[in-house]
């Protein structure tokens, strides 16, 4: 799995966070980190990243099959319990939280 489990470790592909708060409108939270300048990106087939395809697409991965079925499932039936976000970090330490609509800032 491709998990982030330490806030030193090398970059990775995939999920930055899942979160969860039962209580939370939406009670789902993905979330995208990028320093500085960075991007998001757009894969080779067209996928842009934090779109609900790449996010369905790495959601096993990162949360394991069950939770990941129980959020696909909220994605396809209710939408609006599944939110994602890009987390942007300046070098300076600032952080900006924007929020996505299928991978598209809003």
């Amino acid at each position: 799995m491709d998990r982030v489990t330490d806030l030193d470790s090398p970059t990775h592909h995939g999920i930055d966070g899942v979160y969860y708060n039962p209580d939370g409108h939406p009670p789902y939270i993905i979330g995208e980190a990028k320093y500085g300048s960075s991007e998001l990106s757009v894969l080779a087939d067209g996928t842009p990243q934090m779109s609900d395809k790449w996010i369905i697409d790495r959601l096993e991965n990162s949360v394991g099959d069950q939770i990941a079925r129980n959020i696909k499932n909220e994605i396809i039936s209710n939408s609006d319990n599944v939110g994602s976000v890009l987390v942007r970090i300046s070098p300076d330490g600032e952080i900006d939280i924007t929020q996505l609509i299928n991978g598209i800032k809003q």
